[in-house]
């Protein structure tokens, strides 16, 4: 049941135990021409005082949504002193482009923080209409490009992005955070368009095609089952 909780220019939403915030709510800059969403400038924020807006707050650990459309960027987010990143891919700036971001990691949220996203400096802009906070259903276990046991320092670019010419591999041994269980293998790509081979204990386990992405880049989803 959605339950709004203010008239007739909301704070937020709460439904099921997630907690929708309308972005230009709580953005100090100019909307968008259409008045939807907050026009987001490149170095600045948007932020959430959860302690003073939200009573009640079911404090545990969430996942950050935001819908936005835009040049694509990576932003920060903030709250009590933790904090985690959210990659947008670019799309058009009109909201029949609009796109939804979701972080990998999680906050452990009390309500008595204040929620804090900020816009990366440079020549990225967004339009950001929503950010939801969901609460942590799954385990998601991030891995990057300190986790691969075959990438040198001369791979790695842009940020912390391993090089993939045509023909490399890259591997990585599942540590004592894995289970045994069905994953869903979720990365960004950023480059041309191309497919990937993916193989587990060196049987193919699938393949996962990918669209050209020069920005930001693009996340795409293959399903394997570590034996």
């Amino acid at each position: 049941m959605l339950k709004w909780i203010s008239e007739p220019d909301p704070d937020y939403l709460e439904n099921n135990g997630v907690y929708e915030f309308p972005a230009k709510r709580h953005y100090n800059g100019n909307t968008t021409s259409d008045g939807i969403g907050a026009d987001l400038q490149p170095g600045e924020s948007i932020e959430i005082p959860l302690q003073t807006i939200v009573p009640n707050f079911k404090a545990k650990e969430y996942r950050i949504e935001l819908d936005y459309a835009g040049t694509g960027q990576v932003m920060q987010a903030e709250a009590g002193g933790a904090s985690l990143e959210l990659i947008l891919p670019p799309s058009g700036f009109d909201w029949g482009s609009q796109k939804t971001a979701e972080s990998m990691g999680s906050l452990n949220l009390t309500g008595n923080e204040t929620l804090k996203l900020t816009a990366e400096s440079g020549s990225r802009y967004t339009w950001v209409k929503t950010i939801r906070l969901v609460p942590k259903t799954d385990i998601r276990i991030p891995v990057d490009e300190k986790t691969f046991d075959d990438v040198a320092a001369a791979d790695i670019v842009d940020r912390g992005c391993v090089n993939m010419p045509a023909g490399k591999t890259v591997t990585m041994t599942l540590d004592e955070r894995f289970l045994e269980a069905q994953y869903g293998l979720q990365f960004f790509h950023t480059g041309d368009e191309r497919s990937y081979i993916i193989t587990v204990n060196g049987k193919q386990a699938g393949t996962y095609d990918i669209g050209e992405s020069k920005d930001s880049g693009n996340l795409g989803t293959n399903h394997f089952i570590p034996k």
